[in-house]
């Protein structure tokens, strides 16, 4: 932005010096006697010209030097790699969910929001879409899956219906399912680390 704004600054004034240098005075304005007149008026519109002609220039190339040295450093980006394994993670927020004060509906319900996001994001690297799915659109895929055993899919699938209705139609959990449904999630995180073992 910096370049086309002294690019068209550079232009600018390049139309000013054209202008100045065209406002020539006529012959006839000029005493007769007087004939260095001339001869400055040229020197003056070459000059201004020169001097506008070289500036454009200079714009130019450094615009198509800087244009080149950002392609050249995009050329060079690496992807971003997370400073730590993606299960290290999920691991931690876990365990500050389990730390968790749920003294309130509201906290309840925002325990719930994190927890099943937790539980989405395992699916996810399952390879079961779900984090861009609604709870009914990835219902189906998740049934059929063989990612887990038949009751692991149950308990997971039962896990985050009953995630939908505490998030969205204020139901409340009993508190042995909230520790059962983090002690779920647990589990769903240590078979994906099982998995990440063997494949290594």
């Amino acid at each position: 932005m910096k370049f086309k704004s002294l690019f068209f600054t550079t232009l600018f004034l390049f139309q000013t010096f054209i202008s100045s240098a065209q406002q020539v005075p006529n012959k006839d304005d000029v005493l007769p006697h007087d004939i260095r007149a001339d001869v400055e008026i040229g020197f003056r519109f070459w000059t201004e010209l020169m001097v506008g002609i070289i500036l454009l220039l200079l714009i130019l190339l450094g615009y198509f030097l800087y244009k080149k040295k950002k392609a050249k450093e995009g050329g060079n980006l690496q992807p971003t790699v997370p400073s730590r394994p993606i299960e290290e993670l999920l691991k931690e927020e876990l365990n500050n969910l389990a730390q968790a004060q749920l003294d309130s509906d509201e906290k309840i319900k925002g325990f719930y929001f994190n927890l099943s996001e937790v539980s989405r994001k395992i699916l996810e690297l399952e390879g079961v879409g779900t984090v861009e799915q609604t709870f009914d659109e990835f219902k189906p895929h998740l049934s059929k899956t063989s990612v887990y055993p038949e009751n692991i899919n149950k308990q997971i699938l039962f896990f985050l219906e009953r995630s939908e209705l505490i998030k969205f139609a204020k139901s409340k959990p009993e508190p042995s399912h909230i520790h059962d449904d983090l002690n779920l999630c647990f589990h769903q995180l240590e078979l994906f680390e099982e998995k990440i073992k063997v494949d290594q």
